[in-house]
């Protein structure tokens, strides 16, 4: 037969118990002190990594839309909304929430005659920056040669320096 358990009864807090809860916290502490430095570091470079995914698919949009229209868009918008009537405008091209970067920040595009550059300032969100704070730029050459399309990116990337 089952003894009732008496949910008055105090529990008497003894100092071997008392220690062991202490010493349970402190090591408790001392993992979560290692391990989580880590688990951080790993958010940061996947971070990095989809930034680098977001500029290379960006990248391949701008050049459909130039295969598609005839030349570079004027900015990233033009890749997501017709706002004028082009020939040929097959999109959208990208969802919006593609031209931010993984830490909320907007992607950059600098268009030119032959190149665009796609720039992504990464977490700190200013130009420059070095290791997990550098920026992540991915430069591309796009040339018409008798409507023979060449594409050649350069990436570069933040872990690098």
């Amino acid at each position: 037969m089952p003894v009732p358990v008496n949910s008055n009864v105090m529990r008497i807090a003894t100092p071997v118990n008392t220690t062991i809860s202490i010493v349970g916290i402190l090591v408790l502490g001392f993992v979560l002190g290692l391990v989580l430095p880590r688990l951080i570091g790993n958010s940061d470079s996947a971070k990095i990594k989809a930034a680098e995914s977001r500029l290379n698919r960006l990248s391949m949009s701008i050049v459909a839309y130039k295969l598609d229209v005839g030349y570079l868009p004027s900015d990233l918008d033009a890749l997501v909304s017709h706002t004028a009537q082009l020939d040929g405008w097959r999109g959208p091209y990208v969802k919006r929430s593609l031209l931010t970067g993984p830490w909320g920040n907007s992607v950059l595009y600098e268009p030119a005659e032959t190149y665009f550059e796609l720039t992504n300032y990464g977490p700190d969100n200013k130009s420059g920056g070095k290791n997990q704070n550098a920026d992540i730029v991915v430069h591309t050459h796009v040339r018409d040669t008798a409507h023979n399309e060449s594409l050649h990116t350069d990436a570069s990337d933040a872990g690098a320096g």
